[in-house]
């Protein structure tokens, strides 16, 4: 299980838009190490071009869409289904995590994806 504090990075990760995304998940730490709650949070990430494009090409949010947090709320897991995949051409593209809880919006990181096309089919 990674870990968002300190450094600003998710891991660069490969997936196809024929599957499920592979579950990661993640924890977020204070400067100090403690683990974050995250009871009342909201966990959203975005899939675009470039950091700049105004196209969103995947939506996630917690915890609805493609992102849980545990039930112990100490982590989230990013994994999108085939089905929300399926949406995303092949291509390299950006991904950040925001966090929000209550009034505060916490920075998670950001990392790249590389989405292939998927050959298999139904």
């Amino acid at each position: 299980m990674a870990e968002t504090s300190g450094a600003a990075a998710l891991d660069d990760i490969t997936v196809s838009n024929n599957a499920d995304w592979p579950p990661e998940s993640y924890t977020v730490a204070g400067s100090d190490g403690t683990v974050m709650s995250l009871s009342g949070c909201t966990v959203a990430m975005q899939i675009r071009e470039s950091a700049d494009s105004t196209s969103v090409l995947l939506d996630l949010v917690s915890p609805a869409t493609g992102i849980t947090i545990s039930d112990d709320e100490t982590a989230f897991t990013i994994g999108p289904n085939a089905a929300l995949m399926s949406a995303v051409g092949a291509g390299d593209y950006v991904r950040d995590i925001i966090i929000t809880r209550g009034t505060e919006t916490l920075y998670g990181g950001r990392g790249s994806v590389t989405v292939l096309q998927g050959i298999t089919r139904s």
